[in-house]
């Protein structure tokens, strides 16, 4: 008996899902009522919807789901017209044909709660706009790490990660 990793499980069974979607078929397994609530899994474009081609090639293979960024244009505008910002970033999704699954990183930038620097309850105050913009306009699901400084960062990259990354 041969042994699988669990890279070799995922790869496997994100392609049997890919090839589901793209030919309808994952709607007919979980009935269609299923395949759109929120408790399944969606596969999503996870790159920047200002890239045609990608949308292309995601809406060729059946995904419809993209995860979104909202840092960017929330930073830029009072608390006051989150939900008009957001609203025009979900209908921007929209008008490539993909819906938002989630909200990837944080809505609005936390650097400040993240060190506990001056200035943190203005931005915890962004921050709780920010999710109730998220919330009015049906985006129920913020992917979010609470590391300091940078994003994601290692203490050794000599080491090979989970799955040999």
């Amino acid at each position: 008996m041969s042994r699988i990793s669990r890279r070799d499980w995922m790869e496997r069974a994100l392609g049997v899902m890919a090839a589901g979607s793209a030919s309808g078929a994952w709607s007919a397994v979980m009935g269609a009522e299923e395949a759109d609530s929120d408790a399944a899994i969606k596969l999503c474009l996870i790159r920047s919807i200002e890239q045609p081609h990608l949308i292309k090639l995601a809406r060729q293979i059946g995904i419809t789901y993209s995860i979104a960024g909202t840092a960017s244009a929330l930073s830029k505008v009072p608390r006051s017209p989150y939900v008009d910002a957001v609203s025009q970033i979900k209908e921007k999704h929209a008008t490539a044909g993909m819906t938002i699954a989630a909200i990837e990183s944080h809505p609005v930038p936390w650097e400040k709660i993240k060190l506990g620097l001056p200035g943190r309850d203005e931005e915890i105050e962004n921050y709780i706009a920010a999710m109730e913009a998220l919330g009015a306009v049906g985006i129920r699901t913020v992917c979010y790490d609470f590391m300091a400084g940078i994003d994601c960062y290692r203490t050794r990259t000599d080491e090979p990660g989970r799955g040999g990354c």
